[in-house]
């Protein structure tokens, strides 16, 4: 988590990454959540200054979709 808290002194941030462990669905929620509070708390002590982007998947398609 250090990298992710130290990432949030640059201009800005893309979160791209989600772990794709569909055994333990909810523990990669947790775990991106993490990383996501994790990247914007820095910018959001310094004022809010810094842009933070999330990126998110469809998991409500139906199977064929």
């Amino acid at each position: 988590m250090r990298v992710l808290k130290e990432s949030g002194s640059q201009c800005g941030v893309i979160h791209l990454v989600f772990v794709h462990n569909f055994s333990d669905f909810a523990g990669s929620c947790a775990t991106d959540r993490a990383a996501i509070e994790a990247m914007g708390a820095v910018p959001a002590e310094a004022g809010g200054e810094r842009a933070l982007t999330i990126t998110s998947g469809t998991m409500i398609l139906a199977q064929g979709d």
